[in-house]
């Protein structure tokens, strides 16, 4: 199969939510390209939605957004404290990194106005 056909086929099942095929396609797809960069973050989704931490921490780690790896490292490190037979599923995992992202935007907005605050004669 080529290249082209794996990763599109990965793609289908991981919109599907079919995350251990997903996996699968994609560790298929790591194999076959060299420039395989593009699949680590729908590959290390798809470890978090499978509860394997460990081999997402993998992956993330291989993914060149550092914002959006520190986040999903931040929700793998939340999500491992939680006990073991809890079911979590896609929806609330979402709303867990939602959460991380806007706690993350409200800091990052209190430290802009701290900073107008302690600039002396700031202006519009």
């Amino acid at each position: 199969r080529s290249t082209q056909g794996v990763s599109s086929a990965a793609s289908d099942v991981y919109k599907r939510q079919q995350w251990d095929l997903a996996i699968e396609f994609f560790l298929k797809c790591k194999e076959l390209t060299r420039k395989n960069t593009i699949h680590y973050k729908k590959l290390a989704w798809c470890f978090v939605y499978t509860r394997e931490y460990d081999q997402a921490l993998e992956n993330i780690n291989k993914i060149k957004n550092r914002k959006h790896k520190k986040l999903v490292q931040l929700l793998v490190k939340d999500l491992k404290r939680l006990p073991k037979r809890k079911k979590i599923d896609k929806k609330q995992i979402d709303q867990m990194f939602r959460e991380k992202q806007d706690l993350v935007l409200r800091a990052k907005k209190k430290n802009i106005e701290l900073g107008k605050l302690l600039v002396n004669n700031y202006g519009p």
